[in-house]
């Protein structure tokens, strides 16, 4: 669906907020949602 929509309208922009408890621990952060995001060219460095 965004792919459809990004082909359509060239670019598309979607905003994550996420909160917890207690903090987030960054290494964990860093590898298992930017890391991927990044190798899929979905998110700039």
């Amino acid at each position: 669906m965004l792919a459809n929509l990004a082909d359509l309208a060239g670019q598309v922009s979607v905003t994550v907020k996420a909160s917890g408890a207690k903090a987030f621990d960054q290494g964990k952060v860093d590898n298992g949602v930017l890391k991927p995001l990044r190798e899929l060219g979905l998110i700039e460095e």
